[in-house]
């Protein structure tokens, strides 16, 4: 799911930044620091949409950096367990399948693939018995998610497509 979300970060800049401009220097890498990132805490950092404020920065002696404080607003993507999820097949195996939504890689075990589907493993796809839906790579599948655990820098994602709804869009 999607948020916008008032954040606080701090951003380092070095000598070479100061001047003029400065602010928008902080601005650039306080993108290049959080954008595309994952924290566990509030998901995949999508866009900076808006810098609130940066507050007064204080001077590393030893470095020479400049550590600022930015509030800013932010774009965030954060899922959650039974989220239902439009994805693409990236990886079919004997195992199951992995598909991307968005930044989020989610795997599909054989156990959260319906039983009417079979294994093909000359094509790597499955295909339904009356080979009407096919799941393979760069197939558009909707999932559900089953369960997750989060790291530091990233989500691992377990879903299936059993149920209403679910499965390939074909």
């Amino acid at each position: 799911m999607f948020f916008w979300l008032n954040r606080f970060d701090k951003v380092d800049v070095p000598p070479i930044c100061f001047g003029k401009g400065i602010s928008e220097k902080i601005q650039d890498k306080l993108r290049e620091k959080v954008e595309g990132k994952c924290t566990g805490r509030y998901g995949y950092t999508i866009l900076v949409a808006r810098v609130v404020k940066i507050h007064p920065g204080r001077l590393d002696v030893v470095t020479g950096h400049a550590h600022f404080g930015v509030d800013y607003q932010a774009i965030v993507f954060k899922p959650f367990k039974n989220e239902v999820l439009p994805t693409e097949v990236s990886l079919v195996t004997e195992q199951g399948f992995w598909c991307q939504a968005g930044p989020l890689e989610i795997f599909v075990g054989t156990e959260g693939i319906p039983k009417d589907y079979i294994f093909n493993p000359t094509d790597k796809l499955y295909s339904s018995e009356d080979e009407d839906k096919l799941i393979r790579k760069g197939s558009a599948c909707r999932i559900r998610i089953l369960g997750m655990t989060v790291d530091a820098d990233k989500f691992k994602v377990v879903g299936t497509m059993k149920g209403p709804y679910l499965g390939p869009d074909q």
